[in-house]
C-alpha cells in the first residue's frame, strides 16, 4: 500500500472526516467538548509520563492487538497507523510493536525507538531502558524500513543497535523477544491512540525450540493486566474454534468486559460462508469488521483509496444489509474502529485513574526511601569517617551483647553449635567397654552400643547430628590381655596403670577433631553475620571489600589464638591426670562397676547351704504342730537343706575382675574429664573468639589504619573512602530524575480526579 497522503483525515478524535466517507462514527459515550478535550489531555499526560520511562511504575491501560498468525493483525495496525509494516511468509512481527498517535497541528513526523525490558538471556533488566533508534522521519514510506531495522537490533541483542540503522540487513533469526520497538507518531491529521501489536499465537513453526510458548507467554503478559483492553482479531477463512488467541482471551477476559473483537478478510471467503461470522457480528456491539487491502494491491493502493474500496466492499452483498442499518454501519470499517477504539480507551484511562494515582503515589515512596538509603554529599570526610567506624563498632557491640534481651542471632546460633560439641564430647565419644568375650580388634563402630547406665542419663543428639565418630570397642578378654601384657614390676593383684591411659588417649585424639568442627562452625557463623554488618555500613559508599578485609583478618588472628589455646588444652588432657580426687570420681566408678557386671554372662551352678541359711529355716519351721520333738526337727531340717540348691553366679576370674575394674575406672575418669575438657573448651570459645570482640579498640584501630585517618592528605584519603562511586551517584540521579517525573506526572493527574 502506498502511504503517501495516508493519514486518517481527521482533525481531532470523534469529529467529522473531510474524506467522502459515509461511514457515522461511534463512541462508547457520548461527552461534551469540553470533556472530551480534558480527557485526551488525561491522555497525553499518561503518554508524556511513558515517554519519560515511567511505565515501569504505573498500571498504564493500553490497547493490546492479540490475534493467530496471519490473521490480519499487521495489515490493521497500517490502518489504523497509516504506516506501513514490513511483509514477510510466515511470522512477521518478532516483537511487540508500541505504537502512540497524538494529533499535533504540526507536519507528520515519526520517531521510533527501542524499549529494552530484558537482556539477552531473557533476565528482567532492574529498569526499563529507552534508546532512540534513528533520527526523526518525515514521510510514512521510510517508516517501514525503520521498524525492520529495528526488529533487526532486537533480535541481536549483543550487538549495539544503533549499527542497525545504516548498512546491510544480517539475516533475520527465527527467536521472538520481549524488547519492543515503539513507534511515536505525530501530525494535524492523526487521531489520538495508543496500542501494542503483539506477534501472532502460533500453534508450530516447524523448529525444535519453544517459540509457540514463547510467542503465549509473550501474550500473557499484556492481556493478565486488567488496565489493558483487548483487540481480538480474528479472520474469516478459518473456523473461530481453531484459532488460537480466542482462548487466551476468552481465558484473562471471561466476560469479555475489555475484550473488542474485529474481523478480518471478509474478502476472501464466499458470501455463504460470511452468515456464521454475521450473525456473530450483529449479535454483540463489541464486533467491528474491517476490509484492508490484498496482498498484490498493499503496495500500489494509497491509504485514502484503501478506505474507500472499503466501503464499496461494505456497501455489496453480503454486507449490504449491515451497512443500511445505522446502527451496524456505525461498526463497519478501519475509520469507525479507530475512533471507537480512541473513545473506549480515553473512557478507559479515566476509569483506571485512581488506581493509576496509587500506582505512582507507592512507588514514590518506594524511591523517597531509596534515596534516603543512598550516601549524600559528604562536607567533612574525616567526621563522617569517624561516623561511619563508630557505627559499625556498635552494630558489632548490638549483636554479640550478651545482655541484649532480643537474644541476638549470632550468640545463639554460636551456643547451640557449642552445646552440640559439649553433648558430644561428654555422652557420646567415650570408650567404648563391653564386659564379654570378643574377637582381638573387633570394631562395632557402625551399630554403638547403649552403653550408658540407667543412673546416667544421656541427652539426645540434635536431628541435625547425623554421624558421629564412634571410638573402637574393647571386650573384656582384651583388657584381661593388656593388662597381663602391661605388669612389669607390680603387687600380685595390681594392674598397670597405662591400659586406662591408653584407653583415654584414644578418646582424646577424637575431641581434637571435634574441637576444630566446632571452632569451625563458630568462626564461620561469625564471619557471615559481620560480614552482612559490613555490607549494611559500607555497601552504599562502595567500600565494603575493603573494611571485610580487615574485619577477617582481624577474626582469622583471634580464630588461631584460640586453636593454640585449644591444642594446649587438649595436651595436658592426654597426659590423664586428676589432681584433685573428688567424691564424684569414686560414685562414676561404682556406678559403671555394677553397670558392667550387670552385662557379664550368668554361669549356671549348684551350691550347698550355708549355716546361717540352715539355721533360718529352722527358726521359719519350728512351730510346724506336725513335728513333735525337737530331734525330729533337727532331722527335717538337715534331710531338707541336704542336697545342693540350683544358683546362678557372674563366674568372674580374679583377672576379668581386675579388667572390670578397669573399664570402671577409665570411664569414671573420662566422665570428669571431658566434661572439663568440653566446658573448658566452650568457654575458650564462646569468650576468646566471639564475646572478646565487642570489647578493646583493636579492630576499631585496625580500620582506621586501613582509612587513612591520620597523618597528611587524610582528608583527601578519607573523602576517597566516604564519598559513594560513580555508580552510586548515577543511580542517586536517576531515582531523583524518576521522583521528579513521577511528581510531576502525579501532580498532573490531580486536576482530572
Amino acid at each position: 500500500m502506498s502511504h503517501t497522503g495516508s493519514q486518517l483525515d481527521l482533525i481531532n478524535f470523534g469529529s467529522p472526516q473531510s474524506t467522502n466517507s459515509s461511514f457515522e462514527s461511534v463512541r462508547p459515550e457520548e461527552h461534551s467538548a469540553d470533556v472530551d478535550f480534558k480527557r485526551l489531555e488525561l491522555k497525553r499526560i499518561i503518554d508524556s509520563a511513558v515517554a519519560a520511562g515511567a511505565s515501569s511504575h504505573i498500571s498504564i491501560p493500553q490497547v493490546v492487538v492479540l490475534g493467530s498468525q496471519s490473521s490480519g493483525k499487521s495489515s490493521l495496525f497500517e490502518g489504523i497507523s497509516g504506516v506501513p509494516l514490513p511483509r514477510s511468509s510466515g511470522t512477521c512481527t518478532r516483537c511487540p510493536l508500541i505504537c502512540h498517535m497524538e494529533n499535533n497541528p504540526g507536519p507528520w513526523r515519526c520517531r521510533v525507538s527501542i524499549m529494552r525490558e530484558v537482556d539477552g538471556n531473557g533476565d528482567q533488566l532492574p529498569e526499563t531502558q529507552t534508546i532512540p533508534f534513528g533520527t526523526v522521519i518525515d514521510s510514512p514510506d521510510l517508516v517501514c524500513e525503520r521498524i525492520q531495522r529495528a526488529q533487526m537490533a532486537i533480535l541481536h541483542p549483543d550487538h549495539d543497535p544503533q549499527q542497525f540503522i545504516q548498512g546491510p540487513l544480517f539475516t533475520s533469526p527465527n527467536g521472538f523477544s520481549l524488547n519492543s520497538i515503539v513507534i511515536n507518531i505525530e501530525g494535524p491529521t492523526t487521531i489520538d491512540l495508543s496500542f501494542v501489536d503483539l506477534p501472532g499465537i502460533i500453534a508450530d513453526d516447524g523448529e525444535k525450540n519453544d517459540n509457540v510458548k514463547r510467542v503465549e507467554n509473550m501474550a500473557i503478559k499484556y492481556i493478565e493486566k486488567e488496565c489493558n483492553l483487548i483487540l481480538l482479531v480474528f479472520h474469516c477463512v478459518d473456523d473461530i474454534q481453531n484459532q488460537g488467541a480466542r482462548r487466551l482471551a476468552r481465558k484473562y477476559d471471561p466476560e469479555s468486559k475489555r475484550t473488542i473483537t474485529v474481523l478480518t478478510k471478509p474478502d476472501a471467503i464466499e458470501p455463504v460462508q460470511a452468515v456464521p461470522w454475521q450473525e456473530m457480528f450483529r449479535a454483540s456491539e463489541d464486533w467491528f469488521c474491517v476490509r484492508q487491502p490484498g496482498a498484490s494491491q498493499v503496495r500500489t493502493v494509497t491509504w485514502k483509496e484503501a478506505r474507500e474500496q472499503e466501503i464499496c466492499f461494505f456497501q455489496q452483498p453480503p454486507w449490504n444489509n449491515d451497512y443500511n442499518d445505522p446502527l451496524l454501519r456505525r461498526r463497519l470499517g478501519t475509520e469507525n474502529l479507530t475512533r471507537y477504539l480512541n473513545q473506549r480507551l480515553l473512557d478507559w484511562i479515566v476509569d483506571k485513574l485512581p488506581a493509576m494515582q496509587d500506582d505512582l503515589r507507592r512507588h514514590l515512596r518506594d524511591i523517597k526511601d531509596t534515596l534516603d538509603r543512598l550516601p549524600a554529599r559528604v562536607e567533612d570526610p574525616i567526621k563522617r569517617a569517624n561516623e561511619l567506624v563508630w557505627e559499625f563498632n556498635e552494630l558489632l557491640r548490638g549483636a554479640i551483647r550478651i545482655d541484649n534481651f532480643k537474644i541476638p542471632h549470632l550468640v545463639g546460633a554460636c551456643r547451640r553449635s557449642l552445646e552440640r560439641f559439649v553433648n558430644l564430647i561428654v555422652y557420646h565419644l567415650f570408650p567404648r567397654f563391653w564386659p564379654i568375650p570378643g574377637a582381638q580388634g573387633t570394631n562395632d563402630s557402625r551399630a554403638p552400643f547403649e552403653d550408658f547406665p540407667k543412673e546416667l542419663p544421656v541427652p539426645m543428639l540434635p536431628p541435625s547430628v547425623t554421624m558421629i565418630p564412634v571410638p573402637k570397642t574393647v571386650y573384656l578378654d582384651e583388657i584381661v590381655q593388656q593388662c597381663e601384657m602391661g605388669r612389669t614390676l607390680e603387687m600380685p593383684g595390681n594392674y598397670p596403670y597405662g591400659v586406662q591411659k591408653n584407653s583415654l588417649e584414644n578418646c582424646v585424639e577424637i575431641w581434637r577433631e571435634q574441637a576444630e568442627v566446632v571452632l569451625d562452625d563458630v568462626f564461620q557463623s561469625i564471619s557471615n553475620h559481620l560480614r552482612n554488618l559490613v555490607l549494611k555500613q559500607f555497601e552504599l559508599s562502595g567500600r565494603a571489600e575493603t573494611i571485610w578485609s580487615v574485619v577477617e583478618a582481624h577474626i582469622e588472628v583471634r580464630r588461631d589464638t584460640v586453636r593454640e589455646a585449644i591444642k594446649a588444652s587438649l595436651e595436658r588432657e592426654k597426659k590423664c591426670s586428676l589432681v584433685y580426687i573428688c567424691p564424684e570420681y569414686f560414685h562414676y566408678r561404682k556406678i559403671y562397676g555394677n553397670h558392667y557386671r550387670s552385662k557379664c554372662p550368668i554361669i549356671p551352678s549348684k551350691r550347698r547351704a550355708s549355716t546361717g541359711e540352715i539355721i533360718h529355716k529352722v527358726a521359719n519351721v519350728i512351730h510346724d504342730p506336725f513335728i513333735s520333738t525337737a530331734g525330729h526337727i533337727v532331722a527335717e531340717v538337715v534331710d531338707g537343706l541336704a542336697p545342693d540348691e540350683d544358683t546362678e553366679t557372674i563366674g568372674l576370674t580374679d583377672e576379668q575382675e581386675h579388667g572390670i575394674r578397669v573399664m570402671a575406672e577409665s570411664r569414671a575418669f573420662y566422665h570428669i574429664a571431658a566434661r572439663r575438657y568440653a566446658e573448658g573448651t566452650a568457654q575458650i570459645v564462646f569468650h576468646d573468639l566471639l564475646l572478646d570482640l565487642q570489647g578493646g579498640p583493636a579492630l576499631e584501630q585496625k580500620l582506621r589504619e586501613k582509612i587513612g585517618m591520620s597523618g597528611p592528605d587524610a582528608e583527601g584519603r578519607c573523602r576517597d573512602f566516604v564519598e559513594p562511586p560513580r555508580a552510586a551517584i548515577r543511580t542517586r540521579d536517576e531515582f531523583r530524575r524518576k521522583q521528579d517525573v513521577l511528581k510531576d506526572v502525579l501532580h498532573r493527574l490531580a486536576h482530572f480526579s
